[in-house]
């Protein structure tokens, strides 16, 4: 997921915050000019959490890089 949020947005910085004895490695977080999204990972998923205003437009960019690493362009 790390990689694909990067292709989304190349610059895009990532930082671990909310670090507590329960997750001693944090909440990852991805930012530009504000947090964009938060991850946390579970037994068998990943869940991406994104800031509303942004959703799609980094969704979909998120969308059309899976489906290029996966080689199934968008058109």
């Amino acid at each position: 997921m790390r990689r694909l949020v990067h292709e989304a947005d190349p610059d895009i910085t990532e930082d671990c915050k909310w670090v507590k004895p329960s997750n001693p490695l944090g909440v990852p977080v991805w930012s530009h000019a504000g947090i964009v999204s938060t991850g946390e990972a579970y037994k068998q998923v990943v869940k991406l959490t994104f800031k509303a205003l942004i959703r799609a437009a980094v969704a979909e960019n998120i969308r059309s890089s899976t489906a290029k690493s996966q080689g199934r362009e968008r058109t």
